[in-house]
C-alpha cells in the first residue's frame, strides 16, 4: 500500500452475528469478485498501480474454497500457476506481478513472500478436502515441503518463519513478520505432512507473538528483530501496528488464542475511548494515528469484540464496517480483511 500520512496523538492521553463460513452473505464475495478478480483469474491491486501479489492470489483461492466455488478456485490457481510460478529449485511463488517500465506485465520481483506461500498451499487443502480432488493436495504438499525446507530455520532451539527465501537473516539475527505466523494453516500443513515439525512451529510461532507485544497496548509490531538480546522492533522497516501486524487478530481469533496477548483487549478499550479506529499505533514512540483505519480494520475489531464476549460493541463495529467498506472502491485488502473476518476456521 502507498505510504499514507500518519499524524500522531500521545497514546498518553488515552491510557453482528454470524455463523459459520457457509453463511457469509453471498452479496459481499460477489462484490468482491466484481470488483477485484479478473477474467483470467488475477486478483487486482488498485491502490498499488494494479499489482498483484502471491498474498491477494492466496486470499483469493481461500475464499473461493470457503466458498465452496471450484470454478472460481480453479481459474484463480490457473493464472497464479502461469504467473507466479517462475522460482527455479523451489515451489514457491514470485511475490509480485505487474506492468515493467517497458509497458510489459510480468513478474516484477521473483522474491517469494512467505505469507502468500502459506495462503496458496492452506488453500490448495481446503480444496482438496472440500472438492475430493487429490491433484490439489499433491499440490498443497510440494509447496508446504518447499517452505518447510527454504522458510523456517532453528536458531537457539526455537523454529522461525522468514517473511522470504532472502533478505531476512542480517548479522543482528533474524527479521521477522508476526503478520505472516498463520498459525490455523501450520495446524492443517501438520495433517499433510511432518505433524511434529508444524506443531513445533505452531508452538514456536505463538510465543513468538507473545514476546512480540510491544509497547503500552502490547502489540505486535509489524516487523521485528530476534537476536541474541531477545526481540525489538525492527525500526529499519517500520516500528507501527500497522498494515501489516492487524493480520495478527485474525490469525489469533482463528486459532482460539486472541487472549495470548494484552493487545486485542487494549485495542477495544482505546476504540471506546477514542470513538474511533487508528490507522497505526506508533510502538516506539507510543503514539496513536490520528488518521482512522478503513472498513477492514473495523470489521477486525468487530471480530475481536465478538471473541471476547462483546456481542454488542462487535455489532456497532461490523456495521461501521459495512458503511465504509462500500465506499472503498479500490482498497482490496481492506474489502479481504473485511470478508475474512467473518468466517469461521474449522480444521
Amino acid at each position: 500500500m502507498k505510504a499514507r500520512k500518519i499524524i500522531l496523538l500521545s497514546l498518553g492521553l488515552f491510557l453482528w452475528v454470524w455463523g459459520t463460513a457457509q453463511a457469509q452473505p453471498a452479496r459481499e464475495w460477489e462484490d468482491y469478485k466484481g470488483r477485484f478478480l479478473t477474467g483470467d483469474g488475477r486478483i487486482v491491486d488498485f491502490i498499488q498501480d494494479r499489482v498483484s501479489h502471491s498474498e491477494g492470489q492466496g486470499y483469493g483461492l481461500l475464499l473461493a474454497a470457503i466458498n465452496d466455488e471450484p470454478r472460481t478456485f480453479s481459474i484463480i490457481w490457473k493464472w497464479t500457476q502461469d504467473n507466479l510460478r517462475m522460482r527455479k529449485g523451489d515451489s514457491l511463488h514470485a511475490w509480485k506481478w505487474g506492468r515493467r517500465p517497458n509497458g510489459q506485465w510480468a513478474v516484477l520481483d521473483y522474491n517469494n513472500a512467505t505469507d502468500g506461500d502459506i495462503l496458496i498451499a492452506w488453500a490448495l487443502l481446503m480444496g482438496s478436502d472440500k472438492w475430493k480432488n487429490e491433484t490439489y493436495r499433491a499440490q498443497a504438499r510440494e509447496i508446504i515441503k518447499s517452505i518447510r525446507e527454504n522458510l523456517i530455520v532453528q536458531r537457539r532451539g526455537v523454529h522461525y518463519l522468514l517473511p522470504g527465501y532472502y533478505g531476512f537473516t542480517p548479522k543482528e539475527g533474524e527479521v521477522l513478520n508476526p503478520s505472516y505466523m498463520i498459525l490455523s494453516a501450520f495446524k492443517k500443513f501438520g495433517q499433510a505432512e511432518e505433524p511434529k515439525f508444524w506443531k513445533k512451529v505452531h508452538e514456536d510461532s505463538l510465543e513468538v507473538l507473545k514476546k512480540t507485544a510491544f509497547g503500552r497496548l502490547g502489540l505486535p509490531a509489524d516487523w521485528v528483530l530476534i537476536g541474541e538480546s531477545g526481540a525489538s522492533v525492527y525500526e529499519k522497516r517500520s516500528r507501527l501496528f500497522g498494515y501489516e501486524a492487524i493480520r495478527t487478530l485474525l490469525y489469533l481469533a482463528w486459532d482460539g488464542n486472541l487472549k495470548a496477548i494484552p493487545g486485542p483487549q487494549a485495542l477495544l478499550d482505546m476504540y471506546k475511548k477514542l470513538g474511533y479506529v487508528p490507522l497505526s499505533v506508533d510502538l516506539v514512540q507510543n503514539n496513536i494515528s490520528l488518521e482512522e483505519g478503513p472498513g477492514g480494520y473495523y470489521a477486525l475489531y468487530g471480530r475481536v469484540a465478538r471473541d471476547l464476549g462483546e456481542a454488542g460493541l462487535s455489532q456497532a463495529l461490523f456495521q461501521k464496517a459495512s458503511q465504509k467498506v462500500q465506499g472503498e472502491k479500490e482498497d482490496y485488502y481492506s474489502h479481504i480483511l473485511y470478508l475474512l473476518s467473518q468466517i469461521e476456521i474449522k480444521l
